[in-house]
C-alpha cells in the first residue's frame, strides 16, 4: 500500500485541528505544552508542542497497516495565528526507508519554496536520491 495524496492531505488537515489536552498532555520545564494522540495500537498519530509565544511544532503520522512502521509523516511549524511557516512531508516504504521528502518554507502569502527529494534503493539496499527545487 502506498501513501496517496488524499492520505497526506488528511494528515495535513490533522495538523490544523486545534490541540485538545488529552490524558497524555504534559508541560515541560521549558514551559512548552506537549500534546500526544495515539491510535488503538498505541502508535503516535499526532504530537504537538505549543511554545510560550503560541507557535506550534506539529508532527502527524500515518502507519502501514498492522505495523509500527510509518508510511507517511507531515511535520509543520505554525506561527501564533496558526498559519504554517514550514512543512516537511515524508513517505516511507514498509522497511522504514525514506522514499520521498518535500521540505518547504511557506511565506505569508502561502507560497512554498524548498526542495523535493526522491530516494531510490537497489536490490542490495544501497540508496541514492535526486533533489528538485520547489518554487511558487
Amino acid at each position: 500500500m502506498r501513501v496517496t495524496q488524499a492520505q497526506l492531505c488528511m494528515v495535513a488537515s490533522m495538523l490544523l485541528i486545534p490541540a485538545v489536552l488529552p490524558a497524555q498532555g504534559a508541560r515541560e520545564a521549558s514551559g512548552h505544552a506537549v500534546f500526544v494522540s495515539r491510535d488503538a495500537m498505541g502508535r503516535i498519530q499526532r504530537q504537538a508542542t505549543r511554545n510560550a509565544d503560541g507557535s506550534q511544532h506539529v508532527v502527524a503520522n500515518v502507519y502501514w497497516p498492522q505495523s509500527t512502521v510509518v508510511e507517511g509523516r507531515v511535520t509543520e511549524d505554525l506561527d501564533s495565528t496558526g498559519l504554517a511557516t514550514h512543512r516537511t512531508t515524508e513517505k516511507f516504504d514498509t522497511r522504514a526507508r525514506i522514499l520521498e521528502r518535500r521540505d518547504v518554507a511557506i511565506d505569508a502569502a502561502g507560497k512554498e519554496r524548498g526542495t523535493l527529494s526522491r530516494f531510490h534503493y537497489d536490490t542490495q539496499g544501497h540508496g541514492s536520491h535526486t533533489t528538485f527545487a520547489v518554487v511558487p
